[in-house]
């Protein structure tokens, strides 16, 4: 899960609860009742233990609901993990910011946190009174905390408040620990399905806008009521998203978007989806804050809906619970200054972020058709086909479709000018920016052969067209569905002593994002913790492809590829695990946290899927690889289903070797 920046956290609840249409109530529509001091108070959650041991508490009201209450005085939190995977980068994280150190128990990793102040939110319960001796008035308490809190939290607090506590039989809880360093507990067994612990640890950013605010960094995951071997799906699942967007002025766009979900597990009555409200910019001389504004939400038949946004999440409430199965459609009015350009650049891009409102990974499997408006002479690019191009007025205009699940939905616009050319029924185009033309012949001239070779052993390239489209920027490459965004060296590898030093890998970044096509579109990653889905096995696949390219010196790049992954992968090994590569964070080294987080993700990864291949022998890695693309075409993956499948082909239990070395800290060698 990630933690989300809100500008007015602790004031969700009241707008669902009292039915308002949107937007955050003032400070004001919180109330904090009288206090009363306690002693040795103590309550516990699934693997967390607090205690009060002195202080004054109260409770905390929006309206006339009770939704928590904050303490002061002195308290403390013992916290057990008992996730042997995330052992190392728990004892790493707090050694680099901070913390209770981690000690052995009879039940697993314990560390905490002591705090002076507190606020507990509680969703679905109701807090009795709190009886005892009266203290002090405690508002000061509650607006300290908002000050230390409202920039960072976890979920959206506003519909885990109002989950309804008959249907629930555990409550969403969050707890914003406040003391020498600060903490974030979460327990949310519907949402996210975690119990979470995050510190705070501070940005130490130079620029204004950041140099007070913290980075949150993930002490523990553990899963409520499921095995994390085994990812679960989420509430519900994104269906399909249809998108028109025109882009009014510099900056400026308006968005309409139409979204069919479908609730999985029982009755949804609030719809939480991610949706970015700040966007960052650069004005050259520092950070500029741009904002994406939902002014409207409406059901099928246009009738306005209830709802809250807020930095991180919408948060929709139905008129009745929407029954499991159901198809509940929504269509959504958002506008503001959110087509940030990069510094001096001339193009725009909504990426992989939540720019507009979606689930979780778990819940993302939509069909996707995109309009967008330009203004002329820049040319807009979106995910799958293109169903048209045109010229409206001052506008150019597309619209691109897929009718094959997606995920990660992006667009981009600029003033980029497109070479295209049509092989076998297959559309490449090359667009460029700023770049010379007769570099994008020789992109054609590699894309065709490589998708051809994939197409061999991962199976049919899932759309018609493939779109590269040059970032200007340096040193790296994304693909989602149909699409390329790779930088500029890989248009002239010639020029300049940057260009060249990052042009060196260039083919292999190249193949490796052709890849993604299969990897990741094709074969879909249910949460972070199975990113290797995507990201070693189309490092796998790509290095296949360098082994056989027809030109020798590509061989010689596949030779220092292996070796690469063994000597990263050995680095980054006692540092974490692949499933936690994402969870590493040292504050004083970026570079460290980039190689850990690099050298599991993409080369141990990589490296165990070698040593898998040099076990099992080509031919049958190969059927491997195209088994588990044919078993899972258009499904999310699981490290669970790669080791069965493996089980299954080879007569042999792989589930010890994967718990050594994926879910472990294990480093296998190859058997040659």
């Amino acid at each position: 899960m990630r933690l989300r920046q809100l500008c007015a956290t602790l004031a969700l609840a009241t707008p669902l609860l009292a039915g308002d249409a949107g937007g955050a109530p003032a400070a004001s529509a919180l109330r904090v009742e009288a206090s009363k001091v306690v002693s040795n108070y103590t309550f516990s959650m699934l693997h967390a233990h607090f205690t009060l041991s002195s202080g004054q508490v109260a409770r905390v009201f929006s309206g006339q609901t009770c939704v928590g209450f904050c303490f002061q005085g002195t308290g403390s939190l013992d916290y057990v993990s008992q996730l042997a995977t995330e052992a190392t980068v728990m004892k790493s994280n707090i050694a680099h910011n901070g913390g209770v150190p981690p000690a052995e128990g009879k039940d697993g990793l314990h560390t905490g946190a002591n705090f002076q102040k507190a606020m507990f939110w509680f969703g679905g319960r109701e807090i009795a009174p709190f009886t005892g001796t009266d203290g002090t008035q405690m508002d000061g308490t509650l607006q300290s905390l908002r000050a230390r809190f409202d920039s960072i939290s976890t979920s959206g607090l506003t519909a885990s408040l109002s989950y309804d506590s008959n249907n629930r039989p555990l409550p969403y809880v969050q707890a914003d620990l406040d003391g020498s360093t600060p903490f974030i507990y979460e327990l949310d067994p519907y949402h996210s399905r975690f119990e979470s612990l995050y510190l705070l640890s501070h940005a130490n950013m130079q620029d204004t806008l950041l140099k007070d605010r913290f980075n949150p960094v993930t002490i523990s995951q553990q899963p409520v009521g499921w095995d994390l071997h085994q990812p679960v799906l989420g509430e519900y699942m994104l269906r399909a998203v249809a998108l028109d967007l025109t882009q009014t002025a510099p900056l400026q766009g308006v968005l309409k978007v139409k979204e069919t979900i479908q609730p999985l597990g029982g009755p949804l009555k609030s719809i939480r989806m991610n949706l970015n409200r700040d966007h960052w910019g650069h004005d050259g001389a520092g950070l500029i804050l741009h904002h994406e504004t939902v002014t409207k939400v409406a059901d099928r038949e246009g009738h306005a809906l209830p709802f809250t946004q807020d930095a991180g999440e919408i948060t929709i409430e139905l008129p009745a619970p929407a029954a499991a199965n159901s198809k509940v459609e929504l269509a959504f009015d958002i506008e503001g200054d959110f087509l940030v350009p990069p510094t001096n650049g001339n193009y725009w891009q909504l990426g992989t972020s939540a720019w507009f409102p979606q689930p979780d990974l778990n819940g993302q499997m939509y069909t996707w058709d995109a309009t967008i408006r330009v203004k002329k002479p820049w040319l807009a690019f979106s995910c799958g086909d293109t169903v048209r191009r045109w010229e409206d007025g001052d506008y150019n205009a597309v619209e691109t479709r897929s009718d094959v699940p997606i995920a990660f939905g992006v667009m981009l616009a600029g003033d980029y000018s497109i070479e295209r050319e049509t092989r076998d029924g297959l559309t490449v185009e090359v667009a460029t920016y700023g770049s010379k033309a007769q570099f994008s012949k020789a992109l054609l001239d590699m894309t065709f052969p490589i998708i051809k070779y994939y197409q061999a052993f991962l199976g049919p390239y899932p759309y018609k067209e493939f779109h590269i489209l040059e970032k200007n920027e340096w040193g790296y490459g994304q693909a989602p569905a149909s699409i390329m965004f790779i930088t500029k060296e890989a248009f002239n590898q010639t020029n300049g002593l940057i260009n060249q030093y990052l042009a060196e890998g260039v083919r292999g970044r190249f193949v490796h994002e052709i890849a993604h096509q299969w990897w990741g579109c094709v074969v879909k990653m249910p949460s972070h913790q199975e990113q290797w889905i995507t990201e070693s096995f189309a490092e796998a696949s790509a290095s296949l492809c360098l082994q056989d390219w027809p030109q020798g010196h590509a061989k010689s790049e596949y030779v220092k590829l292996l070796s690469h992954w063994k000597s990263e992968a050995a680095y980054a090994t006692d540092r974490g695990t692949i499933p936690t590569c994402n969870y590493n964070y040292n504050p004083d080294d970026s570079r460290e946290n980039f190689l850990v987080r690099t050298g599991l993700l993409y080369n141990k990864g990589a490296w165990l899927l070698y040593c898998i291949r040099k076990e099992i022998g080509d031919q049958e890695f190969f059927t491997f690889l195209k088994s588990y693309q044919t078993n899972f075409k258009w499904k999310f993956g699981s490290t669970k289903d790669v080791a069965g499948l493996l089980s299954f082909m080879t007569k042999k239990d792989w589930n010890p070797w994967f718990e050594k070395n994926y879910w472990g800290t294990g480093m296998p060698e190859v058997k040659e």
